[in-house]
């Protein structure tokens, strides 16, 4: 759902998709009176989203974890050692494959195991850390587990300077000891905090101002394959996880492939190999293999060693940890899966190796028409088939892992999925080009069915936004215009859904990393203009709609010149335009643009179409704002019963208009009707949104308002008093907003002689 200030952004963020159009009465200034402030209540847009703040799973994820954990004794007496004293941090590092996530994970089975003579068993949460959206994700359950707020879950996730103020805060009073694992952060400044609106505002990890701190009430673990002391806070103890010892390494083959030889026969393979667990696990999957053409240590062996003579020539080591090893080991158990029957394998793997590693990939993703050329399928041909006898194959050798069940996925492994992209890179076979436009494909496919404004397709958009980001960063070397230019697209889409669920931080990230992606679309084009245009209206979101304004006015112009004047992406850019004149309180101009885009609008795609409707609202309000009274009435009527008719009553399209008449009656002083229509869009919202969602705040704000202005000052503040306290939980003492509530009470004290 969302207000009338939310319908000014919808259609013309995206051309082709539904539109959310946010009014802008709220921006003039000067007046002090209530109606005023009943005009401009819902003031500062608050785009989509919903009350509650989604979080990830914290839970270890202790299904991965072998049966035994061999050769990391010495490291988890470390650990323990450091809960029981407390106020620490442990890094553990090293390279990839090595086996981090392994000891954290141990460490934590074994915390979650022991008893705990006259206290209760410590709280154990395990986050990923190998981005900033996933790391908000488990902050945020973490906080709740500890009895945080909502206001905190917000302050969290929208970056509030004092988020981890209010994270470790929390943590420190916590009356239960905890050991919390960040997992996978190979890049430390994702642990960095930086400021949501001000991106040049931020608290770096190694001053520990961040969001690695220490308690004596608990233990933070951080794993990750930078080992630079410099990286870190001082008050962060570095562990190196190391290889394994060579006994240690032959136990590992011989529990995983006891058929495949003696004790002496693993050692030497084991010193082959270098000691890297996930490596051991790797060959031992592939000996275990009933079939496997190296059925032996000592064979499996010589042909590794005969397929790496190059890398080890070049690094003069027989050292695993070099990523070229691992390829060739990898590699091995994709020539025996091809021998065994299953060519496929490698395209599919190199497929998975374009989407995000350690994210969930939904395996009917990989359901779909387009691999067929990947394949190297005829028509007609089963591919599911096909797909799952590959998926068998790459699980059996452990070259990938199941995922959370259900829905059915799988998961890429970090190491491998790097080896594999290195190998699209140097241009072997299956073609690199064909390999990355069938993964985009399938993404763009997927997103392409999804409504960026539609709650029930946010956890969609969730599970495939990692995939279409690794997708910007692999593949645009390798699409030609047209497939990047889709992929371009479904960014945008992407962005609005990020928008509308309250993520305006992600959004703005996902846009510059498509327009770094896209860098090569020419300047003219529709995708690399919707990015300009998402990057524009960003801008206006922070509340630089002076500085929108231009830009929106030349990408218009271009797109004109390239495209036509009834082009989607034209009428879009357009739209945003007459929201950024009506910022700027240019109501005049405003109507002007509002009313070309919605006629050629309807003359292209009707007059009952998500788009058109969007357009009118827009001409609606502006009418409104400028006291047309006898043209914005009948308008509204009609927008809402075309509305109703195309979406129903209780759909974000039609309650913004709603909310857009609402402030229409407070503006020609018909209060009565006003609070009425502010009352049943606010119980509608409160369930959707949440009671203390910025937009639903905006919403009770107006209805106080309209409430005083009919003399019913009892009602009006106490409304008023909830809307306060809430804002000032989720915006701050210092929001516009949480001041507006303010000085409207105050009117209402000095209204009753107070």
């Amino acid at each position: 759902m969302m207000d009338a200030g939310a319908l000014w952004t919808i259609v013309g963020s995206v051309a082709g998709v539904g539109a959310l159009i946010i009014g802008s009465a709220q921006l003039q200034q000067g007046k002090k009176s209530l109606q005023r402030k009943a005009s401009t209540a819902d003031a500062a847009p608050h785009e989509g989203g919903s009350g509650y703040v989604l979080g990830d799973t914290v839970a270890v994820p202790l299904g991965r974890l072998p049966r035994e954990v061999v050769g990391r004794e010495t490291t988890l007496r470390l650990l323990a050692r450091a809960f029981r004293q407390g106020d620490r941090v442990i890094v553990l590092a090293g390279v990839g494959g090595i086996g981090k996530s392994t000891v954290a994970a141990e460490f934590c089975r074994t915390m979650t195991g022991r008893s705990w003579p006259r206290r209760p068993s410590p709280s154990v949460w395990w986050i990923d850390g190998s981005d900033r959206a996933r790391l908000v994700g488990g902050l945020v359950s973490v906080i709740r587990a500890v009895g945080g707020t909502e206001a905190d879950c917000v302050a969290v996730r929208d970056g509030y300077p004092d988020a981890p103020d209010r994270l470790w805060r929390l943590l420190r009073r916590s009356s239960q000891r905890w050991v919390i694992t960040i997992d996978n952060v190979d890049d430390p400044s994702v642990l960095n905090w930086v400021a949501a609106d001000a991106p040049g505002q931020s608290a770096n990890v190694s001053t520990g101002t961040g969001w690695v701190r220490s308690s004596p009430r608990g233990l933070l673990i951080i794993t990750s394959r930078n080992a630079d002391a410099t990286s870190w806070s001082s008050k962060s103890d570095i562990v190196n996880v190391d290889t394994l010892s060579r006994s240690d390494s032959a136990s590992i083959l011989l529990r995983l492939a006891p058929q495949a030889g003696v004790r002496e026969d693993a050692e030497v393979l084991a010193d082959t190999l270098g000691g890297l667990p996930l490596v051991l696990r790797v060959a031992g999957a592939y000996l275990a293999y009933p079939l496997a053409r190296w059925a032996t240590f000592d064979e499996y062996r010589l042909a590794y060693r005969h397929q790496t003579v190059e890398v080890l020539a070049a690094t003069n080591t027989t050292s695993i940890g070099e990523r070229d090893d691992l390829m060739t080991t990898w590699e091995l158990s994709l020539d025996d899966l091809s021998k065994r029957g299953v060519p496929e394998a490698r395209a599919l793997l190199r497929l998975i190796s374009c989407y995000a590693a350690n994210a969930t990939i939904p395996l009917d993703l990989l359901d779909s028409e387009a691999l067929h050329p990947l394949l190297g399928a005829a028509a007609g041909t089963d591919v599911r088939l096909r797909v799952e006898q590959a998926l068998r194959g790459l699980l059996r050798y452990g070259l990938i892992s199941s995922g959370p069940t259900p829905p059915p996925s799988i998961v890429g492994h970090p190491a491998i999925t790097d080896s594999n992209r290195s190998h699209l890179r140097r241009g072997s076979e299956p073609s690199p080009h064909l390999v990355c436009a069938v993964a985009s494909s399938l993404v763009v496919e997927r997103i392409r069915a999804l409504s960026f404004s539609a709650p029930r397709d946010w956890p969609a958009f969730a599970m495939l936004v990692p995939h279409l980001q690794a997708l910007l960063k692999v593949t645009p070397e390798f699409l030609g215009e047209d497939d990047l230019g889709a992929l371009c697209d479904m960014a945008s889409k992407a962005v609005l859904a990020y928008d509308w669920s309250g993520g305006l931080a992600a959004a703005e990230q996902l846009t510059r990393m498509a327009l770094h992606a896209g860098r090569s679309l020419p300047a003219t084009s529709p995708p690399k203009l919707r990015l300009l245009q998402q990057e524009a209206l960003q801008r206006g979101r922070r509340g630089h709609w002076g500085e929108a304004l231009p830009v929106f006015k030349q990408l218009a112009g271009v797109s004109a010149r390239a495209n036509g004047d009834d082009h989607p992406v034209t009428l879009a850019i357009r739209h945003d335009l007459a929201r950024a004149y009506a910022h700027e309180g240019q109501w005049t101009a405003a109507e002007n643009q509002a009313r070309e885009v919605f006629e050629a609008r309807a003359r292209s795609l009707g007059g009952v179409h998500v788009e058109t409707l969007a357009s009118e609202h827009h001409l609606a309000r502006a009418l409104s704002a400028q006291h047309k009274w006898d043209a914005c009435n009948p308008l509204f009527e009609e927008i809402i019963r075309k509305e109703r008719s195309l979406v129903g009553d209780r759909d974000i399209l039609t309650l913004a208009t709603r909310d857009a008449q609402a402030r229409s009656f407070a503006e020609q002083g018909r209060w009565f009707e006003a609070s009425q229509a502010y009352q049943a869009i606010l119980d509608i919202r409160s369930g959707f949104m949440g009671r203390e969602h910025p937009t639903t705040l905006a919403n009770h704000h107006s209805l106080g308002v309209a409430l005083a202005h009919q003399g019913r000052m009892n009602e009006a503040r106490e409304a008023l008093e909830r809307v306060y306290e809430a804002r000032l939980r989720v915006l701050g003492r210092d929001h516009p907003e949480t001041h507006q509530t303010a000085d409207a009470l105050r009117e209402i004290d000095r209204a009753r002689g107070e």
